[in-house]
């Protein structure tokens, strides 16, 4: 986009709000733009293929560290390749404590429990309960059940 302008095409704040939903509704997308929403894979899909982008995941952890990294030239195919995930490169000097998120499912085809496209003997989408681009069940899953904070007494 040019001026630097932003597209959110995750967000996952609330615990209660759910991921575990079917291919057509990742391909469709879900939630509600000012709160926790998918955009659609066919809306990143022309977003991806019409410009040059720099993916940035920002990442909040249960104990509010914070974290993000950026990806050069993020792109995801159609569906006819089912949504496969790609970037020209992580950016090093956003490596954090976390390791690179992306790398581990680079080039990998979008999943869910209803259209398994991982590397995997498993349905990994099944078994960590929401789509992403998995490899062989990475632990990279932003789409994932939150964890609640621990009540402190």
């Amino acid at each position: 986009m040019v001026g630097g302008g932003r597209t959110i095409f995750q967000r996952h704040k609330v615990s209660s709000f759910y991921f575990n939903r079917t291919w057509q509704e990742y391909k469709d997308g879900f939630g509600s733009l000012s709160s926790d929403h998918w955009l659609g894979l066919d809306k990143l899909y022309y977003l991806t293929n019409s410009h040059v982008f720099t993916a940035i995941f920002y990442m909040k952890l249960a104990n509010s560290s914070f974290y993000q990294h950026y990806y050069r030239e993020f792109v995801v195919m159609n569906e006819t390749n089912n949504y496969q995930m790609t970037f020209a490169l992580a950016v090093p000097h956003t490596i954090t404590p976390l390791g690179d998120s992306l790398t581990a499912v680079k080039n990998q085809y979008f999943s869910t429990y209803d259209n398994d496209n991982d590397n995997s003997s498993r349905n990994c989408a099944l078994d960590m309960r929401s789509g992403w681009w998995y490899n062989d069940c990475a632990p990279c899953n932003p789409n994932g059940e939150l964890l609640k904070p621990t009540p402190k007494f």
